[in-house]
């Protein structure tokens, strides 16, 4: 048997396990707008959207430093911002806007290296999407076998334009 012709029916038939390999793949990757990690829309029910986080604060703290975080409710009522203005036709975040800016630093601010992630729900709302996200997640690994509970840190909000 000529050596040269032999890794020739190798190297042929390593190319087409890697193009089965392939095909395999795309027909188990549901890359449909079913696919909730592909195409995310925020439900009433489920998750928890974290506000005003740095993303590589929040990748140190869980992973680098492997502390635990937890979620922050809002305040149960805004506060409107005191003011000398008697005319009251400004709207709350025009007057959020013209308050005192924040100093600018290099060092991210104490509310993002905290151990606290914040969010716009008060604390009952808040407590109810939690449970009903880890039932849900739960479900999902007893029934499928499939992990649906992710933390993603950034979303990239695509479109077509005309």
């Amino acid at each position: 048997m000529d050596p040269s012709n032999e890794n020739a029916t190798q190297e042929t038939s390593g190319l087409s396990v890697a193009q089965k390999i392939e095909e395999s793949r795309r027909d188990v990757l549901d890359l449909s707008l079913r696919n909730s990690l592909l195409n995310f829309r925020p439900s009433r029910r489920l998750g928890v959207e974290v506000l005003d986080e740095l993303s590589s604060e929040i990748f140190r703290i869980l992973v680098q430093k492997r502390r635990i975080m937890y979620f922050l409710p809002a305040p149960k009522e805004k506060s409107e911002p005191k003011t000398d203005y008697k005319n009251e036709d400004f709207p709350f975040e025009l007057l959020t806007l013209l308050a005192e800016p924040e100093v600018e630093s290099d060092e991210p601010a104490d509310r993002h290296v905290d151990n606290k992630l914040q969010t716009s729900q008060e604390r009952a709302t808040l407590n109810r999407r939690l449970i009903e996200t880890f039932r849900h997640a739960r479900s999902s690994i007893e029934e499928q076998g499939v992990n649906t509970l992710y933390l993603a840190l950034g979303l990239l909000r695509w479109y077509e334009s005309d």
